[in-house]
């Protein structure tokens, strides 16, 4: 498959929205089969801001699951999957998780549309002794301070994503006057305060000359830009992700924002933004950006493999939130073959401990201390490259493990002082 024949048939912001409202699951409940199947209820945020990153998560785990099912299941059982709308939204998506348990009999709970989401899930989860295997919600928090047994997350987390991003401002720019945007929610505040952690050891005598907390979902950033220019700054770092990345970044364009300052996006370098940019369109180009899947940089099977399935399904290239949910089926797969069990929750949660995966990024560990999956964030210049028909990180490269993520003993730290 030709990469430029693939890509246009990319679509308009319209026509994400259209697909958001075509492919909302049935409201019915669907009976069981009789094959005794493993019972896996989803949340995505399949409407609102969001949807990029919920439709195309709600296609890579019906891909893996569909794989996984023609392999002959989890030692003999198949998969079935059911998929709410948490619309990205904590209260919305405590209520679908219990339908999904209570009605659906979710035997486990997997994805969440934002780390407020997340959150909730996590706690109705332990209360209940359910599995909840955690995708696109990067709140390091979850798996840090309120860590519990029952949760594994599969994707980043925000100490990666602010880390990444931090280390590549530094060394590329070391700009003294800096300046962050963020959402105002667990996610955003969590990418603050590791950002300022890291690049203040970096650059020492750093000026922090203004913040900005932008409700979730927001389209007009007008005030904030207008106090970035006042500011002085000489480096802005935002952590504005779906929709509200593209209209952010269109009218930092409007603004002349980036003929201004530097600006470095901890998930800039994602393509559920970048992939609406045609060429003519503003679009963040000399900016950097990190994100956890850049596809086109990645020598892969698997990942070429994975890929051009999401697009064919639904017309959208995958964000790395489709790629959490791919991998999220294949590493409960093999948490329960090596635990030997479908059904025994502990020896499950036990299987997942050190877990060594084949993953679309490569081989991929899931730690003991905290469950998290040690995916790594890769970082680059956004620019335009031929061959391929969107803005992109180009040059990238990833920092190792050690940089990106807080060590065992810092995990502990962190937790012995959120008891205090």
């Amino acid at each position: 498959m030709k990469k430029r024949k693939l890509l246009t048939l990319v679509g308009s912001i319209c026509l994400i929205l259209v697909l958001a409202a075509l492919l909302l699951p049935a409201c019915a409940k669907e009976e069981a089969p009789a094959e005794n199947p493993i019972i896996l209820g989803a949340l995505e945020s399949l409407t609102g801001s969001g949807a990029v990153s919920g439709i195309t998560g709600r296609a890579s785990l019906e891909i893996a699951v569909e794989e996984i099912n023609a392999q002959g299941g989890i030692l003999g059982r198949p998969i079935k999957l059911f998929t709410l709308d948490d619309r990205a939204n904590p209260e919305q998506g405590l209520r679908q998780a219990k339908i999904l348990v209570e009605e659906y009999n979710a035997d486990i709970l997997i994805g969440g549309g934002s780390s407020a989401v997340a959150m909730a899930v996590s706690d109705y989860a332990k209360s209940i002794k359910k599995l909840y295997i955690v995708l696109q919600p990067a709140s390091s928090r979850i798996t840090e301070e309120l860590f519990h047994p029952y949760i594994v997350r599969i994707g980043q987390n925000t100490t990666s994503s602010s880390r990444a991003i931090a280390l590549l401002c530094a060394s590329v720019w070391g700009d003294k006057k800096v300046y962050q945007i963020n959402h105002d929610y667990e996610y955003g505040h969590s990418c603050y305060d590791t950002f300022k952690e890291i690049y203040t050891e970096l650059v020492p005598d750093v000026e922090w000359v203004g913040e900005s907390w932008v409700p979730y979902p927001s389209q007009d950033f007008t005030p904030y830009l207008t106090d970035i220019l006042a500011s002085g700054a000489e480096l802005v770092v935002d952590s504005i992700w779906g929709m509200d990345a593209v209209a952010l970044s269109k009218q930092c364009d409007a603004f002349g924002m980036y003929e201004k300052v530097h600006w470095g996006g901890q998930v800039g370098g994602d393509v559920s933004a970048l992939f609406t940019f045609k060429r003519g369109d503003p679009a963040p180009i000399g900016c950097l950006g990190a994100a956890p899947y850049p596809f086109w940089a990645l020598d892969n099977p698997l990942s070429n493999n994975y890929w051009p399935q999401v697009f064919e399904r639904v017309a959208i290239l995958p964000p790395h939130a489709a790629a959490f949910g791919y991998t999220g089926p294949y590493a409960l797969k093999a948490a329960m073959e090596r635990a030997g069990t479908t059904t025994d929750t502990e020896k499950i949660i036990a299987g997942f401990e050190d877990l060594e995966i084949d993953s679309i990024v490569g081989k991929l560990k899931i730690r003991k201390i905290d469950h998290q999956a040690m995916w790594p964030q890769y970082g680059g210049v956004i620019q335009w490259e031929e061959g391929w028909d969107f803005p992109h990180m180009v040059d990238v490269s990833t920092p190792t493990s050690e940089q990106l993520y807080h060590s065992p003993e810092e995990i502990i730290k962190l937790r012995e002082e959120y008891k205090e």
